[in-house]
Order: structure tokens, then sequence, then C-alpha cells
């Protein structure tokens, strides 16, 4: 109710009635929405408010006047209400709160725990890329009684940037995938990104359980942070607490045998790549933590689905064109594993690749050493567009070709691929804009 609500935030202003949910955006407001005027750097929301209340807003929040005959409720600061109202969505929520961040592979993690933890009873897991200062309490207050499970992505692209969210989900069970070259513009060294990814297990209760991969060399320094509490490691070597052997990839996906403290399970699950099998194996450890069985585990498993972009096998637009679409995001770790899968595919392979960005003083090097990379795993040929793929056009050699824009790339692509058996890998950093060349290739445009 908006009543409460405005006693949460010590708000000024006379509102009452139901509201639906928390709104930031009015592109996506809907009617019966409550509307929060944040501040960022190039916007205001403030400039806003008299269209939320044209699209159907319950009310709004705002920290400062506006010309609107709308119901306000005003504040100190529009963001610290935002997290005050979070925090008390959290207070309230007595199901299972799951933490998960790391350099790569955070979305996939988290949908696979959603699939696990799915036949114990209802999640709430992040949508799309709900995971900084702002989504992460947007996301707590989509906390209803039916959810007996949450599980909420928390991101970073700078130092210190985790322990605010980590405190405010107040995590029961807190997971780190991995640490990776990732926005080392602002990290400047791996070591910052592992301690800053680490202050998500500061946040556990004395009954809390963290998951962390087991090889990881960075284990030591977030043990340090986890006290009492029970570890679960996973990864690819019977050390770990969850992990996997008779692997074998197929194209229908991974075979192995899964194993955990108390159970094994042999079966072929939908998902390519060591990566993704890293990822998988970080979800049982997060249904181990819950007693949650392996067979049902698994079996959840086989139906599950990547989200697009996300390492997702598409057709193209003809018959023998297939294409992996990994075009969401991209580091130099995350790209060589999309590779591999890439050269165990049919028929040619062919690679079109964006820059990876944000990473700050090496970006060149890694660009050159993925370029020999590809050369050296026997791709077919190279695609490249933007300045920093260049250096990787250079290092892979003559068969590399570079455009200035994607419209360039794609028509020259779709004269490169319009006979034979082909596999296409589409990847890079998002603000490439890759997305428009899969849309082509899936479609004969």
């Amino acid at each position: 109710m908006l009543e409460a609500c405005a006693d949460w935030i010590s708000a000024e202003g006379t509102v009452s009635g139901p509201f639906k949910q928390l709104s930031l955006d009015t592109r996506t407001l809907q009617p019966g929405d409550l509307f929060i005027a944040l501040k960022g750097p190039h916007f205001d929301g403030h400039d806003y408010v008299q269209t939320a209340f044209e699209r159907g807003a319950a009310a709004a929040i705002i920290d400062q006047d506006v010309q609107t005959q709308g119901p306000c409720l005003k504040v100190e600061n529009t963001s610290d209400a935002l997290n005050m109202i979070g925090r008390q969505y959290r207070t309230l929520f007595s199901g299972s709160m799951i933490g998960i961040t790391g350099s790569c592979g955070k979305t996939t993690t988290r949908h696979m725990i959603a699939t696990v933890l799915n036949p114990l009873g209802s999640v709430l897991e992040t949508a799309g890329n709900l995971n900084n200062h702002y989504g992460v309490p947007l996301m707590l207050s989509r906390l209803k009684p039916k959810h007996a499970y949450a599980v909420l992505e928390c991101g970073a692209s700078g130092i210190g940037e985790i322990e605010p969210l980590a405190q405010l989900i107040q995590p029961h069970v807190a997971v780190i995938t991995n640490v990776h070259p990732a926005h080392l513009e602002r990290f400047k060294q791996l070591d910052n990104i592992a301690t800053t990814k680490g202050a998500l297990f500061s946040a556990l209760n004395a009954s809390g359980i963290a998951v962390m991969p087991q090889d990881s060399p960075y284990r030591p320094l977030w043990s340090r942070w986890v006290q009492s509490q029970r570890i679960i490691t996973f990864g690819l070597t019977a050390e770990a607490d969850v992990y996997a052997e008779a692997i074998e990839h197929t194209p229908a996906g991974i075979s192995a045998r899964f194993i955990t403290p108390q159970d094994q399970w042999q079966g072929l699950i939908p998902i390519w790549g060591i990566h993704h099998l890293l990822n998988v194996l970080a979800a049982i450890a997060v249904g181990v933590s819950f007693n949650h069985r392996l067979e049902s585990m698994m079996l959840a498993m086989q139906t599950f689905q990547s989200v697009s972009g996300r390492m997702s096998f598409q057709s193209g637009y003809r018959a023998q064109l297939n294409i992996i679409n990994d075009a969401y995001n991209a580091n130099p770790v995350a790209f060589k594993a999309a590779i591999d899968v890439l050269i165990q595919q049919p028929g040619q392979h062919i690679v079109v690749m964006g820059d990876m960005l944000e990473l700050g003083d090496e970006a060149q090097a890694y660009h050159q050493a993925l370029g020999e990379y590809m050369q050296q795993a026997g791709i077919d040929e190279l695609f490249t567009v933007g300045a920093l793929s260049r250096y990787a056009a250079q290092a892979y050699g003559v068969s590399a070709q570079c455009f200035e824009d994607l419209n360039t790339l794609s028509s020259a692509l779709k004269e490169r691929i319009s006979s034979g058996e082909i596999t296409v890998l589409v990847k890079g950093s998002r603000a490439s804009g890759l997305d428009q060349v899969v849309e082509r290739l899936c479609h004969s445009v």
C-alpha cells in the first residue's frame, strides 16, 4: 500500500491506496505503478513525472518540486528511497535468498539456479540486467509471499560496488562464478575484481553458505569472509564438492557424470562448452545447499534453454547454416570458451567478432592473443568490426576481413555463407551491436 511505503521512506505528502509495482522508467511503466524519479549523470526522472501520471501511475516519489497535479511523496533523496523500499521488502521476505556475482556467466548461472530450484517452489529471479544499484532494490520490491526462493544477480563495473548490494540482499547462499578480465578499465587488475566480488560473502549470516570455484586462485582470499559458514566448491576435479567426470561433447549437449557428496547422475544436458558446464555445477552446488535431490535437479536441467545472446544455438536462413549467438557480451576467457564450442560443430567454422571493451591498457594484447588462438584452433575465416578487433585480425592472418560497419560486414558474410555446411559464431561486447548480424543470418534479408 502507498501509505506503508510513505512510512518506510519518511516521505512528505498524503497518498492512499494500492500500487502494482515500482517503476523507474516511464517507457515501461504500467497503470497503477509507483514511479520513482531518479537522477543520473545524463537524466533526471523529475522531467518525466507528469508523463508517468499520464500513463496511469498511482503516485510518484520525488526529491524536488515538480509541476503536476498527481499525488507525490517527497523525500530527501530518491535513490536512498529506492534502497529503503528494497530493504523493507527484503526484511518482509521469509524465503531463501541466493546472491550471485562473477566476471562472466552470472546471468546463465542465475537462470540455471532458478531452473534447478523451481521443482522446490516458486522462484523470483533477476529480470534482464537489473543487477546494479538501481536494479537490485527494484528486484527486491518484486518479492511476493508466494516466492520460496529469490535468485538475484549482483553486477559491478568498478571497485567496491558489490558490498552495498550484498548488504541489501542479505543472501542465505552466495555464489561467485569466476574472476576473469572484465571491466579492467576501472578495476585495473584481477585482484581488485576478486576482492570486490568476494564482498558478497561478507553479507552471509552465521548459517549462510558460500559457493565458489574449487580451482580459483582467489579461494583463500574469499575464505577469509567465510568464518563459521559452510563452503561448497564446484569444479572439474574430485577435489571439488560438486564436480563432473566422463565428460563428452555432443551436438545435442554435454554428457557427463555429475557427482555431489550425496549422489551421482549420468546423462546429457542441453548446454555447450566447459564454461557452461561449470555454470551447471555452480547451480547444482546451490541445490545441494538446500538438500535438493541431484536427480530432480538434472531432470529440470534437461529442459534448460539458454538466454538469447548467451551461447544460444539458432538456425540460419537456409539449411546447413547454424548460428551460435553469443553476442550479448565478451571477455577474453569467455571468447576462447566460445571458440572451443565452435570447433566442435559440423562444417566450416566462421567467427564474427566485435570489440571486447573495457579491458584497459591490455586491450590490444588481449585482442591479439585471441586472434592467435583462433588461428591455432583452425577457424576457417574471421570477420571483424571495430578498431580493437583489427588487432585480432592482424594476429589471425590473411583469412581475416575487417569492416567499418555492420551493414558492410553482413553483406560480405551473406555472400560467404551462401552454400555448404557452416557454423558461425557471433560474439563481441554489447556495444558492438552484433545482434543485428544475428538477425540477418537467421532471416533472408
